[in-house]
């Protein structure tokens, strides 16, 4: 069965629902074979739950079953069982039980699926443990086995339920959404997105893109709806508006919502549906219209109509009929329509009162100079039988229409057809016709010109075999391959993105085009295609590819790319046993390039200098730029001797190289850590920490060298500076050594009444010393410890708010640092959201502060974390924003709700006219982008007033508040 699917360990869905959990089983306390159980109590629940108890004596290899399977008595030994195994699931179900003879697992938990005699093969969950003797030897090995088909069958079931409802909303044109009150998040079905104008996918769901689709003239009706029915006035509202389309249109919805509401009875969500009504509207709207136009209908169309009953008498008539005959209603109801139209008489009855007489309908044209002409233009005359709802004829309805007009439409519709055909040659893309046959009916000059063809030599001829390939060896497209055709059997327009089209010299290039089918009396009669060139377009995405793997500035391979590299070196190794060492160069003095000089004379260094690396390597290897400063060289199937000699070339590469810049000359040197890639490498952090450990090692010996990366190093490093935290880091985790501090955040223009405050860990020396953050977090975030003291500073702020209450409602936010490595951290995420839902906290209170540098460098799961988090209420604020300017690029991506504006452009702002600018500018994003801004290291009053006329919305710093100790749990907080 398609759905089986090997189980975790640990979890699995038949585990979960059957409650089966294996256990390791010693004889002493099993006297007998576990097939035993049959015979108990136990049998009919487990015979309830499919499930079948096994024993395998692994000196016989004959197995032991309690019942059987429901189709065949149970495997008497292993090789049976094996043998009745699916030979897809065989060799995984062997993997298992082996591993857990050879005491790689505890435990045997593995799915598969069965070899029935007849019928389709049944899945099941088979676990089991070993048992041993008094000795301590393996016996054999027992446990369990359920029969999962129907869970796995329910699966199906579901999707395909979830499917048919998809299906359904596409096929009643009715969409469904749900709005998140508190986040703001908002989440809309497929139709939901068409009925709204919007590509699925295309756009992010929410209540403002909700409102863009509305029609302006119907938006406030419907906010004011929605207020209604969040104000609790109606507990189901109705509305009815307009959806703006692309193309100039709109669409009429029904929109109809409830609103849920929390415990407190808040708002807390929406849900609702979309129909779409505009048949209706329009049906509603035409018989609206309908009633008045056939009031007014017989005066005001401009053909003369009127009705004669069966004896030719006139019983109604329009104003135009009145015109043409310059009778009054008063002087034709009642009168024949003979006398009318023939006062003289008709010595050959005309082909209109034929028809009449002969109750026919008919349509008779007659030009100026036809003798029966009464009016000497060019006239249609209809005459059409009104019938009763017995079939009989009752009346006669006749109209007469003036074709002048017409023949002029018809002139000026040849007119716009010459027109059309202009604008088709004028036309950028390549357009032309086929026939049923894939004959070409007609071509566009761009089409002929990107073809390099004639018209004469694609018209009448089948353009498939013409200009189609099938690929660069500019083989022709069968009609099976080709989208004209497809369209043309399916009657729907297509789009295809891949074809390629071959010109007149046999080269083919790659075009984007669309093929619709042509009509005539609902009949394909042909299709049309509109193809572009796109080659220009792939270039473009070729170069954004590289540029996605590559540094702009030295067009050296950039991280991501490096670590993909890596990690495919990495897993050789694991594979087949290959070595492969791995450098990591740290330059020495290259800030003072950047200092002296400026940072377009650091950029043109590295450019340089990465030339001169490039040229020093093997073809096979990898330089990439990791960084500013920091480059990696990957030495591929390279023994530690070789990489040792090529990084000395490297190192003596950059001490003989000389950088001028306007008359300055600087040399500079580069610490290289070397560091071997082998089985025992457990992975690509691995390795990157071991090289960079080693160049630590190179800087630490007084930089400009080499270091080879040892397993002792360990006691190296512990002798020179951050090792020597990691045991006293270590030990105050363990003995809850750290402490907590608060700041005080105040509005820039003044204190509102409500706290605002950050949260701020220190160490708690022994001699009761305050140890602030910064001289221990650099030592924890290199040797990850920071997701243990993250854990530790969560854990001890929501232990003392649920301990404050009182605090707690003065409280307006509190805000709790969260390293990079936490950010990278997956085990911490659902720490923290199961910590946050423990607490029973409102979550709006707490907001979570990450860096610029571990938001950009973590990008993924930052944003994933925050998405998260937002849904449970929570806030996020960017902190040390702009310090490196790169995260004005991810601001979009990165849904925070504060930018804290790094200090250094905050201190200084009082007397250099850039910090004030950078302030400024930060301050106009995050308002544009509805983003609250808070100052950090507002150390005075000055600098406060500054900040307040810039239109900063918030300040921290010395000059607001210093920071305090958290007092004991239950006591208030000091104002500043």
């Amino acid at each position: 069965m398609a759905g089986c699917r090997p189980a975790s360990p640990n979890t699995g869905p038949a585990v979960s629902r059957a409650g089966i959990e294996p256990m390791m089983i010693e004889s002493e306390s099993v006297p007998q074979p576990l097939s035993a159980l049959a015979d108990s109590a136990l049998d009919p629940a487990l015979a309830a739950a499919h499930i079948q108890t096994w024993d395998w004596e692994l000196d016989s290899s004959r197995m032991r079953w309690s019942g059987d399977d429901g189709t065949r008595p149970a495997p008497p030994h292993y090789q049976a069982f094996l043998s009745r195994i699916h030979p897809a699931d065989r060799q995984r179900v062997v993997d298992e039980i082996e591993s857990v003879l050879a005491g790689d697992s505890a435990t045997l938990h593995v799915e598969y699926r069965s070899l029935p005699e007849t019928g389709t093969p049944r899945c099941y969950l088979l676990a089991g443990s070993l048992i041993r003797d008094r000795q301590g030897r393996v016996e054999r090995m027992a446990g369990l086995r359920q029969d999962i088909t129907e869970y796995h069958d329910a699966i199906a079931r579901l999707r395909r339920s979830e499917q048919r409802h998809s299906e359904a909303e596409a096929l009643v044109h009715m969409g469904s959404w749900e709005l998140d009150i508190r986040t703001g998040m908002a989440a809309w079905s497929e139709e939901e997105y068409r009925l709204l104008g919007y590509t699925p996918g295309r756009v992010s769901a929410s209540y403002q893109k909700f409102l863009d689709a509305v029609h302006p003239e119907d938006r406030a009706a419907v906010v004011l709806e929605i207020e209604r029915a969040l104000q609790g006035d109606v507990k189901l509202y109705r509305v009815e508006h307009r959806v703006r389309l692309d193309g100039g249109g709109e669409r009429h919805v029904l929109q109809q919502g409830r609103v849920g509401f929390d415990a407190d009875g808040r708002p807390a969500r929406l849900i609702g549906t979309t129909l779409d009504i505009t048949d209706r509207v329009l049906a509603e709207k035409a018989l609206q219209d309908s009633h008045a136009q056939w009031d007014h209908i017989m005066d005001f169309f401009q053909d003369a109509v009127y009705v004669v009953d069966l004896d030719d008498r006139i019983v109604r008539a329009n104003r135009a009929f009145y015109e043409l005959t310059g009778l009054t209603p008063e002087t034709a109801l009642g009168r024949s329509i003979m006398e009318i139209m023939h006062p003289h008489g008709e010595p050959v009855p005309c082909p209109v009162c034929r028809a009449r007489q002969a109750r026919e309908d008919t349509l008779v044209t007659m030009e100026a100079d036809h003798p029966d002409n009464p009016v000497g233009r060019p006239i249609e005359i209809m005459v059409r039988m009104i019938r009763g709802t017995d079939a009989k004829v009752g009346a006669i309805l006749m109209a007469l229409r003036d074709l002048t007009r017409t023949r002029e439409t018809e002139d000026e519709l040849r007119r716009l057809n010459a027109h059309i055909r202009v604008l088709m040659e004028s036309a950028g893309e390549g357009i032309y016709g086929v026939n049923r046959e894939g004959q070409c009916t007609f071509i566009n000059n761009a089409a002929l010109r990107m073809l390099g063809l004639e018209r004469e030599q694609v018209i009448g001829h089948p353009i498939q075999d013409l200009i189609h390939c099938t690929g660069g060896d500019a083989q022709p497209a069968s009609a099976s391959e080709s989208l004209v055709f497809s369209v043309m059997t399916s009657g729907r327009g297509e789009r295809a993105d891949g074809e390629l089209l071959r010109r007149s010299d046999g080269e083919c290039f790659p075009v984007e085009y669309s093929a619709y089918p042509t009509t005539e009396s609902d009949r394909v009669t042909g299709a049309v295609v509109v193809f572009r060139d796109v080659t220009e377009a792939r270039e473009l995405n070729r170069r954004m590819d590289y540029l996605a793997t590559h540094d702009a500035l030295t067009g050296l391979v950039n991280r991501h790319a490096f670590e993909q590299r890596l990690r495919m070196a990495l897993d050789s190794s694991h594979r087949h046993g290959n070595e492969h060492v791995l450098c990591y160069l740290d330059l020495d003095q290259f800030k003072v390039v950047n200092d002296t000089c400026g940072h377009v004379a650091g950029d043109e260094l590295l450019r340089q200098l990465s030339t001169l690396l490039h040229d020093r390597i093997r073809h096979t290897d990898m330089l990439g730029r990791l960084g500013g400063d920091e480059f990696g060289v990957l030495l591929e199937n390279c023994q530690v001797e070789e990489a040792l000699r090529i990084a000395q070339e490297l190192a003596r590469t950059v001490q003989e190289f000389r950088f001028i810049w306007e008359n300055k000359s600087f040399t500079l040197g580069v610490s290289i850590g070397v560091a071997g890639i082998d089985r025992s490498t457990r992975d690509v952090g691995s390795a990157l920490a071991q090289a960079d450990a080693a160049c630590y090692m190179a800087k630490e010996a007084g930089r400009n060298r080499i270091h080879l990366y040892q397993r002792d190093d360990v006691e190296m490093v512990q002798r020179h500076g951050e090792m020597q935290w990691v045991a006293r880091l270590q030990e105050a985790l363990a003995e809850d050594h750290f402490c907590l501090r608060y700041q005080l955040i105040e509005p820039a223009g003044g204190g509102n009444g409500a706290l605002h405050c950050e949260m701020l860990v220190c160490l708690c020396n022994r001699g009761a010393e305050m140890i602030p953050p910064g001289a221990f977090l650099p030592a924890a975030e290199r040797y990850n410890l920071m997701p243990a003291i993250d854990r530790w500073v969560v854990g001890a702020v929501l232990d003392w708010l649920q301990a404050s209450p009182g605090e707690l409602s003065r409280l307006a936010l509190c805000s709790i640092n969260l390293s990079g490595t936490s950010l990278s951290d997956e085990d911490f995420h659902g720490f923290l959201i199961r910590r946050i839902r423990e607490s029973g906290l409102p979550a709006d209170k707490l907001c979570f502060e990450i860096t610029e540098t571990a938001a950009v460098t973590n990008l993924s799961a930052a944003i994933r974390l925050i998405r998260e988090l937002k849904k449970l209420g929570c806030r996020f604020a960017l902190d040390d924003f702009g310090s490196g300017m790169s995260s004005f690029g991810y601001l979009k991506e990165l849904p925070v709700d504060y930018l804290k504006i790094d200090g250094a452009f905050v201190k200084d702002i009082l007397s250099d006219p850039v910090d004030r600018a950078m302030v400024t500018a930060i301050r106009d994003i995050g308002h544009v982008m509805g983003i609250g801004t808070i100052a950090e290291f507002v150390e005075s009053d000055a600098i406060r007033e500054v900040l307040q006329e810039i239109g900063v919305d918030y300040v921290q710093g010395y000059g607001i508040a210093r920071p305090r100790l958290l007092p004991a749990p239950g006591e208030p907080l000091s104002p500043a």
